[in-house]
């Protein structure tokens, strides 16, 4: 539907050329119809496209949701668990101190008995001298006995 003005004005509005004089405009339907379609089919599959890319970030985001949501329904499991993990390490450190120290008694000891040995003195005579630098070391605030350099 057109105005009447633009009826007969020399101008060709309709693709059939029916506001015109016969012969005055030529028939291009079949044309503009068929670009039309190719715009349409264009059109639809970058919709489609568009669609199926859309598709792709709501399930990426459903599932960062998804575990993100579980987490905050129910922490407790995840909490409980890293709980566990955290006394384990703590008992495996005390453990390994406990080791530590052992070693670096024995090993103190074993100095001290090499060294009193060294310095000639008999078994019974090196543990009431050993008793004696404990008692020593303890009340000097030491850590252990320490033996003088005299000996």
């Amino acid at each position: 539907v057109i105005f009447a003005s633009r009826v007969g004005d020399t101008i060709c509005d309709c693709c059939d050329g029916s506001d015109e004089a016969p012969a005055l405009c030529s028939h291009t339907c079949e044309e503009v119809f068929a670009a039309l379609l190719e715009q349409r089919a264009r059109d639809a599959e970058q919709r489609r496209a568009g669609l199926a890319l859309r598709e792709g970030y709501v399930k990426e985001a459903r599932e960062m949701l998804g575990g993100l949501i579980s987490m905050a329904q129910d922490p407790a499991p995840k909490i409980e668990a890293k709980e566990r993990e955290l006394e384990a390490a703590r008992a495996r450190l005390k453990s390994l101190r406990e080791t530590s120290t052992l070693r670096a008694r024995a090993s103190r000891e074993a100095a001290e008995a090499a060294y009193l040995e060294a310095a000639g003195v008999n078994s019974m005579r090196s543990a009431g001298l050993r008793s004696v630098l404990a008692v020593a070391a303890a009340e000097a605030g030491g850590s252990g006995p320490r033996l003088p350099s005299a000996l």
